[in-house]
């Protein structure tokens, strides 16, 4: 390996909640309702439904959901489930706290 070649920098400490998650990429913005509805589902133990008309609403959706669940930012499993039925697209999810993890 050759020699790496850096002017002087200047470098400094900055707040946790300022550091993108992930692998040198930050994840998406999630909505509040998304996240206090997981939150909601934890607390309760039950399984939560979200009805869309286009399959790509509940596309995005379960992409969503699918990014709290692998992320290290939220302390939550989702298990998540589609259905669609002539009535529209449904996206049910259940979420479970992690134990051990801290999501703050």
């Amino acid at each position: 390996m050759g020699d790496i070649m850096l002017s002087k920098t200047h470098i400094e400490t900055v707040p946790e909640n300022e550091v993108p998650s992930g692998r040198g990429r930050p994840g998406p913005t999630l909505p509040t309702w998304l996240l206090e509805n997981v939150a909601k589902s934890a607390e309760a133990g039950v399984w939560l439904s979200a009805k869309f008309e286009t399959p790509e609403e509940a596309e995005e959706l379960a992409k969503a959901l699918q990014y709290v669940n692998r992320s290290t930012r939220f302390a939550y499993h989702v298990a998540t489930r589609r259905d669609e039925s002539a009535e529209g697209h449904r996206v049910l999810f259940k979420a479970e706290v992690q134990q051990g993890e801290n999501n703050g």
